[in-house]
């Protein structure tokens, strides 16, 4: 008995371990996907993850996936359960990164999408947020520069970011 307890144990460790790092390897990737296959690999990775932050990643995956795709209503299939799972996940969690992947994707997707309600209040919490995350400081440049390629991205946003860094 102790023996298929401690098997047990074991297992639910080990999954922990793997969807930890996948998640890792996914949070380093993003926004570096190259082809649907790949983003097809990191969501099977992430498919027992039911944390915040896998969400959002497995959110931005599918759109990812969404732009591999060559049927335009596969496109928007993989659109509408990205941007789900994205939402799902700022709604669950305050966590700074959620909101920035969100922030990201509200400025790259086309506006007919009509995906841009949060742009401001992610800027702002973004704004307001930076210096207190819970984040590596190299993680938080990261974001800064990923916000700062943004073509659409207004010149007085750009401002108050270079002065957060």
């Amino acid at each position: 008995m102790i023996r298929v307890l401690f098997f047990i144990w074991f297992l639910t460790l080990s999954t922990n371990v793997l969807s930890n790092n996948a998640l890792e390897e996914v949070r380093a990737k993003f926004p570096n996907f190259g082809s649907e296959t790949e983003v097809d690999t990191y969501l099977q990775l992430l498919a027992n993850d039911s944390s915040d932050l896998a969400t959002v990643y497995k959110g931005a995956l599918y759109l990812f996936k969404s732009k591999f795709s060559n049927l335009p209503t596969t496109k928007y299939k993989h659109f509408k359960k990205g941007k789900k799972l994205i939402d799902q996940a700022c709604e669950n969690s305050d966590l700074l990164e959620i909101r920035v992947i969100r922030l990201i994707f509200q400025y790259q997707l086309p506006k007919f999408l009509g995906y841009y309600d949060h742009r401001e209040s992610d800027f702002e919490y973004f704004v307001k947020h930076f210096h207190t995350a819970d984040l590596a400081k190299i993680r938080k440049e990261k974001w800064i520069q990923m916000l700062l390629q943004l073509e659409t991205l207004e010149v007085p946003k750009r401002l108050i970011l270079k002065q957060l860094i």
